[in-house]
């Protein structure tokens, strides 16, 4: 199993981690030349996630796509790469713009009757 992680910092720490430990291969792809998870990868490209050609040449071969950042130019970019390439994407952006929000999680919240830490005035 290949995972492609896209994001290097704290995130992608994690995920590469994970997925070491499961035995998978991990392929590294950030922005920065030096991020926190660079040396735990098996394989690392700096490269720009909103490049597509670029994306997509590093993508190819993997399993799985593993988002690990809050770019939300990235994530649009990932969504259609994966789909291209017909690798799965292990990103709900339903979820993702629900939880990122603190606005739109609280009022989920409130709608369907599950307390939640009211905001301090």
């Amino acid at each position: 199993m290949r995972a492609a992680v896209i994001g290097g910092r704290l995130q992608g720490l994690e995920a590469v981690y994970l997925a070491r430990k499961a035995g998978w291969d991990t392929v590294l792809v950030d922005i920065k030349s030096s991020v926190p998870a660079q040396n735990m990868a098996d394989t690392f490209y700096l490269t720009d996630a909103r490049r597509k050609d670029e994306l997509a040449a590093v993508l190819s071969g993997s399993d799985i796509i593993i988002p690990a950042l809050e770019n939300r130019a990235v994530l649009a970019n990932l969504i259609e790469t994966a789909e291209v390439l017909d690798i799965p994407l292990a990103l709900d952006l339903h979820a993702y713009d629900l939880s990122s929000s603190k606005i739109a999680s609280d009022q989920l919240f409130e709608d369907i009757g599950v307390a939640y830490p009211k905001h301090w005035p």
